[in-house]
């Protein structure tokens, strides 16, 4: 493995040193987070398209979804590869390598590795996406035509890369890759403990295999050095340990990080800069709210601790996140918070006691109330992935290869249908039915910025039937809501703080507030911004010329009657109007009038006019 990372490395700079290369590039791409299943499912799986000379007309390239300078802050990742003699100057990063303009010249695939949905910034290049290999739920958006996605929920994608490697009698299998396979599965499964609910058979099965193949394999110590290493965050700064393992969801107005730390989040936010720190990172990043999700594991009993929090400045969205939380604290995913009392007004802290629930967990939560969401469909005509046979939480697709049109899933029914996370406890989140049952039934609108933005869905144009409503919610007029539903609205959609906006924006048209002051407004549907508001149009009307033809017609007569006669002339003067009164039926027509002016001379200059005709 070490002679093809460093191969490849200097292939990619001199692809990049070329402007004419043609040479085709497909990627190895693992999610954003870059922990380490997501850093060793790209390296061993790029490694054995290479080995295998799948792809024997492109240069194959992991990629690390992280700048070089952020992998000190992955210190189990730096740890196994340097304790394996893996160089990390022969590491590929995001800002290595332009995939912009591979793509720009139609030179790029993708395959994607620990996660099935391209980050905003890399939204692009989704029409690149070759294959898919993950075990997280089935993100409901359109992959390339061509698209091949192996997707089953296991305890770590090296599970399903491990697996594709046993079942290849063509390529030989070596101790190092065995290995980086073998740790990355015990460290997601933490030592395949079924206790924590991460484990599945067939993590087991794999991590067996591999033991057979490789009998020197020391489970216990490998475990334990490797969660040393995760857990060695001694040298870190609050911002790195948001850095270290954080994923970002998005919409056009919002952006939301989750942020996994190994650390005691009690501990944590204790710190005096602890507020000051999140809002410079907030800031720096641009991010509207951050969710913290604390992980402690007792080295002697291996029991877990987990607390959330949810940060923001801005106090209407911090509200909104913590609403939803606790609406489906004890009823959905039973994430079971209890509060914990915070010094800082802007973050909300939770010991979370259903220690099970990980960030897979609450992403998709986020996600869908971030995307105005009800129960995501995983089926979509542009991607070979037909998940309308879905019998798993995470969505993925039944073993049936009869059913799947490209979709590639493995191993026997009964596995590919487990839920780690729903399987033996009813303590655990499906997302499917806890948010899509209790609202599928409502109208979800567009989203939008809580006031306005040009980029909302929510124009004025097919809104105006209904009063504005926030970004994220349902409208509530004549809606029978279910008690839950209700629960899980966002708080702006509320009677209160309709209430409240209406009496701001009244004050701001210069009403102090009273009823009889603001009723002419209650008619009148929300207005987007820089329109014209409050109806007053005949003030608005005195400055806008007449167009009106009786008007016209007068001052055409006045004009005429104004012009002084020259001592000979022969005029005419040829007015349009809109519309004219016929001299035999006295009807209005809209046409052209010509008058015509006959003037004769005069003597001793004296001026008598003769005649004035009109010709029509």
């Amino acid at each position: 493995m070490e002679n093809f990372l460093e191969r490849t490395k200097i292939a990619a700079q001199d692809l990049l040193n070329t402007d004419s290369s043609t040479q085709l590039v497909h990627v190895v791409l693992g999610n954003e987070a870059c922990d380490l299943d997501s850093a060793i499912s790209a390296l061993v799986y790029a490694f054995y398209l290479f080995k295998s000379n799948a792809l024997p007309d492109k240069l194959v390239v992991p990629l690390l979804n992280i700048k070089r300078q952020e992998l000190n802050l992955r210190t189990e990742v730096t740890f196994f590869l340097k304790e394996n003699d893996i160089p990390l100057e022969s590491l590929l990063f995001r800002d290595d390598l332009d995939l912009q303009s591979l793509y720009s010249s139609e030179r790029l695939n993708l395959t994607l590795v620990d996660y099935n949905q391209l980050q905003h910034c890399d939204s692009s290049l989704q029409d690149t996406v070759m294959e898919i290999i993950d075990h997280h739920k089935l993100e409901p958006r359109s992959q390339s035509k061509k698209c091949k996605v192996t997707l089953e929920a296991v305890g770590s994608c090296c599970t399903l890369i491990a697996e594709k490697l046993l079942t290849d009698e063509q390529f030989v299998l070596d101790r190092l890759t065995a290995l980086f396979l073998y740790g990355t599965i015990l460290l997601d499964t933490i030592c395949l403990n079924e206790s924590f609910k991460r484990v599945t058979p067939k993590d087991k099965m794999v991590v067996e295999k591999l033991e057979v193949l490789f009998p020197d394999l020391d489970r216990h110590k490998l475990f334990e050095s490797l969660q040393k290493a995760k857990f060695d965050v001694s040298d870190l700064t609050l911002n790195d340990l948001l850095l270290k393992d954080l994923k970002v969801i998005s919409n056009n107005t919002m952006n939301i990080g989750i942020a996994s730390i190994c650390f005691s989040l009690e501990d944590l936010l204790q710190r005096v800069d602890a507020e000051t720190d999140l809002n410079k990172f907030t800031s720096n990043n641009n991010y509207q709210i951050v969710v913290l999700m604390g992980l402690q594991v007792d080295p002697l009993t291996r029991e877990a601790t987990r607390h959330l929090a949810v940060f923001s400045s801005i106090q209407g969205y911090k509200e909104q996140i913590v609403d939803l939380l606790e609406a489906v604290s004890n009823r959905g995913p039973k994430l079971q918070l209890e509060s914990v009392t915070s010094k800082f007004s802007s973050i909300v802290l939770y010991r979370q006691n259903n220690t099970s629930a990980s960030r897979k967990v609450i992403l998709p939560l986020l996600n869908m109330f971030l995307l105005g969401d009800r129960s995501p469909s995983v089926s979509d005509e542009s991607c070979s992935v037909t998940c309308a046979n879905t019998n798993s939480s995470f969505g993925c697709c039944k073993g049936d290869p009869s059913l799947n049109n490209g979709c590639v899933v493995s191993g026997d029914e009964h596995l590919v249908n487990y839920d780690p996370l729903a399987a033996e406890s009813e303590d655990v989140f499906v997302p499917n039915e806890a948010i899509g049952n209790s609202v599928s039934h409502l109208h979800v609108l567009g989203v939008g910025d809580p006031i306005s933005h040009a980029g909302s869905s929510q124009s004025s144009s097919n809104q105006n039937s209904c009063p504005y409503t926030p970004q994220n919610s349902c409208t509530d007029g004549g809606l029978e809501l279910d008690p839950y539903a209700r629960q899980i609205l966002p708080s702006f959609n509320s009677r209160e703080m309709m209430e409240k906006i209406e009496s701001k924006r009244g004050k701001l048209r210069g009403y102090e507030g009273g009823d009889g002051d603001a009723s002419d407004n209650i008619s009148y549907p929300f207005t987007p911004k820089n329109s014209f508001v409050d109806g007053n149009f005949e003030a608005y009307i005195k400055n806008v010329p007449s167009f009106d033809s009786g008007d016209l017609l007068l001052k055409v007569n006045e004009k005429v009657a104004s012009l002084e006669p020259s001592t000979t002339c022969d005029q005419t003067i040829t007015v349009e109007v809109p519309q004219v009164v016929d001299r035999n039926t006295k009807n209005t027509q809209i046409g052209a009038c010509t008058i015509s002016a006959d003037c004769s001379s005069t003597e001793d200059k004296h001026t008598d006019t003769k005649d004035i005709s009109k010709q029509w």
